[in-house]
């Protein structure tokens, strides 16, 4: 019969005289959708959908399909995985789409021609380990052939390269089969499953670099002993329910490197003539020959920073050796002007010295293992800008008492109106008429000699027409704000005074310091996002607090900026202990596993009603920002 293919729904099938395959998305065997008309599938146990189905004397002729489709019968496991080693770390990435692994992306293309029907995927690791992968099918062949290039397309070499291709042949009335390791190493690695007694499934390559295995079940590790290093032996034999696969070790790629396999797998009833066939019309598969060493090419560096500060970096990011082998570095002379921390996969970390500004270099040996080249590492460091000292308001701890404080005890009604900065209002019960203040700033506040009477006890006063009753529950003297709707209870402060500011100055739903050592808690697990306020633009101590349980999901919010230093937007305490300002108090910091920390970082500012609110979290949180307060 005519070779056939067709494309539908993102997926591609296959079809020859003895074998069709199912193509899905993620360059695996096992359609997701049913096959196109015209195209064969596993009637007989109700499938539409196809993976890999064969009838031995040819579809549509002969004999009625002796085999179910062979991947699909039971859980169907085909698929692929890749591991490298790079940067210090081991990566693994499997697509196994019909078990639930799909972790590279790729794209899928039907480029069947006439006599052999073919589909190509194209896709990429995280890491940037480009997979070319071709599926073909003769009209003749028992067979598929699944060629493979791997390209290193990242600035670094991936060492110890593996790839795996696995597969769990099944049949709807048994899932075990009898399997064998037909042969390994230099005569090629062939691992076969019989699903009947004359019928096997298997797994083929003549490349020396490819182990044959069969264990487990949804295998995904490249690295296990069984799958490569611990290879089992020709001629061993077991019955049982488990997957085959083929593991390529394929070593170091450098950077630009890359390298091709070619695995065969299928379904026949000779398996002998079968593989003799493969051996003779596609002809063996070996790496490429070694070629004469050239030496590593070193490109120079270079990097950028600011004043008492530190840079990171990879002096190997960018350099090549012609013959993809691995390379390691060597410092060779050290900065002037400051001090380098090296490691032989290129990664440093440069310190500038205390107030140097300007220029400073060193330099490194790059090698292959054979030879070597030079390079220069440059640093420019940028001088710290002047920044103005930040102006905090005069702390005090009788807020009735400090400088530029408003009276309005007199028992005649007033007008009341205060400077520009912080001003306090005060309010003696006995002696207040009926008053009124016509420029309550959001960094004032009010100071009574007694609580105002609070019905609720949430600590918001609401103001009916911008009118405050100083006496209620009892009708007595009334103050009018311009402009305030409601006040917030801040606390008492040293001289016994009740001392209250606007309620629109504090963020929705945060957690307030008042003028007291007060203790806060995030949630147990992060898994909300807490807001704690700090109003520092108020000029008053805001005592010794302390925060359990700050996560990376957490906010902390000022009105004045928290010193930074050397200005890099890290603020640092002194073992958990962080300054909110001269007088201002004080936050013990502690995280969700209980220990102190360290450091925060800041996150931006916020600016309404005239109000500029500095927002900060955890050193390295995502999906936090100044953006997340509310009002």
């Amino acid at each position: 019969m005519a070779i056939k293919s067709a494309a539908a729904n993102n997926e591609v099938f296959l079809q020859g005289t003895y074998l069709g395959i199912g193509i899905n998305a993620d360059g695996t065997l096992g359609s997701t959708k049913a096959a196109p008309t015209g195209l064969a599938s596993d009637t007989a146990t109700g499938l539409t959908r196809v993976g890999m189905i064969a009838d031995l004397d040819g579809f549509g002729v002969g004999n009625k399909m002796v085999l179910n489709d062979v991947l699909l019968q039971g859980r169907a496991i085909e698929g692929f995985n890749i591991g490298y080693k790079t940067g210090g770390k081991t990566f693994v990435q499997s697509n196994l789409l019909l078990t639930g692994y799909s972790e590279v992306d790729g794209t899928l293309t039907n480029t069947s021609e006439k006599g052999v029907a073919s589909a190509s995927w194209n896709g990429q690791t995280t890491e940037k380990l480009a997979v070319s992968q071709k599926i073909s099918l003769a009209d003749d062949a028992k067979y598929i052939r699944i060629d493979v290039t791997l390209t290193n397309q990242s600035g670094a070499a991936m060492n110890d390269v593996r790839y795996m291709r696995s597969f769990d042949p099944d049949q709807s009335d048994k899932y075990a089969t009898t399997n064998k390791i037909e042969s390994q190493g230099v005569e090629g690695a062939l691992v076969s499953a019989y699903l009947n007694a004359t019928n096997p499934f298997f797994l083929y390559s003549n490349d020396d670099r490819a182990v044959a295995s069969f264990y487990g079940f949804v295998n995904t590790d490249p690295y296990a002993a069984a799958a490569y290093d611990k290879a089992q032996a020709k001629g061993y034999t077991a019955k049982a329910d488990q997957t085959l696969n083929l593991t390529f070790g394929l070593g170091t790629l450098g950077a630009g490197a890359s390298t091709t396999i070619t695995l065969y797998m299928g379904v026949t009833d000779n398996l002998k003539a079968t593989i003799a066939q493969i051996d003779s019309r596609e002809g063996a598969t070996t790496p490429p020959r070694p070629v004469v060493n050239d030496a590593p090419d070193a490109v120079n560096d270079s990097f950028s920073l600011k004043q008492d500060a530190s840079v990171t970096g990879n002096v190997l990011a960018n350099d090549r050796d012609a013959n993809g082998d691995a390379l390691t570095a060597l410092l060779k002379s050290g900065p002037a002007n400051g001090t380098v921390s090296f490691s032989a996969d290129g990664s440093f970390v440069y310190t500038a010295k205390a107030g140097f500004s300007g220029t400073d270099s060193f330099s490194y040996t790059a090698s292959d293992g054979k030879a070597t080249d030079v390079a220069t590492v440059t640093l420019s460091i940028e001088a710290a800008p002047v920044v103005p000292p930040v102006v905090v308001p005069p702390v005090v701890t009788d807020l009735a008492g400090r400088a530029g404080t408003v009276v309005g005890t007199s028992s005649a009604s007033e007008t009341l109106s205060g400077k520009v900065g912080a001003n306090s209002f005060f309010f003696d019960e006995g002696v207040t008429g009926n008053d009124r203040i016509v420029n309550f700033e959001k960094n004032d506040v009010l100071v009574f000699d007694k609580m105002l009477y609070d019905g609720n006890k949430d600590g918001i006063i609401a103001l009916s027409g911008n009118v405050v009753s100083i006496d209620a529950p009892k009708s007595g003297d009334m103050l009018k704000i311009d402009g305030v709707s409601a006040l917030r209870f801040l606390g008492i402060d040293d001289a016994g005074h009740a001392v209250y500011g606007d309620a629109s100055v504090r963020p929705r739903g945060a957690k307030e310091s008042t003028l007291a050592d007060n203790t806060f808690s995030g949630d147990k697990g992060d898994k909300k996002k807490d807001v704690f306020f700090f109003d520092t633009a108020l000029g008053a101590d805001l005592g010794s607090d302390t925060i359990n349980l700050f996560g990376k999901r957490d906010l902390i919010a000022t009105t004045t900026k928290l010193a930074d230093g050397n200005n890099d937007g890290i603020v640092t305490g002194d073992g958990g202990l962080f300054a909110l300002g001269d007088g201002l108090g004080s936050i013990a910091l502690k995280g969700s596993a209980g220990a102190a920390v360290s450091s925060i970082e800041f996150d931006g500012t916020v600016v309404r009603d005239n109000v500029t609110y500095y927002v900060y979290s955890l050193v390295g949180s995502t999906g936090t920002d100044a953006s997340d307060l509310g009002f």
